[in-house]
């Protein structure tokens, strides 16, 4: 499209252009009709008997990490557990501090 345009191939331009593609749809999935747009593809997707296991898996993982500070992981922690000598991977949801601190 650019040589059409230019006469010329110009290095770059397709890149450019990608970019300011993914800032626009990020531009309406902001707003509210984009998050009609999405919730409706979403309800498509949990249709699909694949897809709907698959895509509420993943979206619950994603969903938990990508709000640390509504109810979902704050941290990474290694713990000692099921034994002594054995190490596994933790992570906290929530902090309590009892009485004596």
């Amino acid at each position: 499209m650019v040589s059409a345009i230019f006469g010329h191939n110009i290095p770059g331009v397709g890149f450019g252009a990608t970019i300011i593609l993914i800032y626009i749809i990020g531009t309406i999935a902001r707003n509210i009709l984009g998050k009609k747009i999405i919730q409706y593809g979403e309800s498509l997707l949990g249709k699909v008997p694949i897809f709907k296991q698959l895509y509420g898996g993943i979206r619950q993982i994603l969903d938990a990490f990508a709000a640390p500070d509504k109810t979902g992981f704050m941290q990474v922690v290694l713990v000692e557990f099921p034994r002594e000598g054995m190490r596994a991977l933790g992570f906290v949801t929530n902090e309590l501090k009892d009485t004596t601190g």
